[in-house]
């Protein structure tokens, strides 16, 4: 009896770990195509300027897109 729930909690656990995983690893794949999309039109938008600069804030945050200074 022991053992089988101790198997249980071990696969429920995993099953957990597995599904957090997944959502983290969509999460950050969306964001990274949303990154690369702002970043592919702020240098059509900007292709004269001669520079460009590029922030983000966090880790799932957006891009931001400026001109530069010069």
């Amino acid at each position: 009896m022991n053992k089988k729930r101790n198997l249980l909690i071990a696969i429920i656990g995993t099953i957990a770990i597995f599904t957090v995983a997944g959502i983290l690893f969509t999460k950050i794949y969306q964001n990274h195509l949303k990154n690369e999309a702002i970043i592919e039109e702020c240098f059509e938008n900007f292709d004269e300027v001669g520079e460009v600069v590029l922030e983000k804030d966090s880790f799932l945050s957006e891009v931001s897109c400026e001109k530069g200074d010069r």
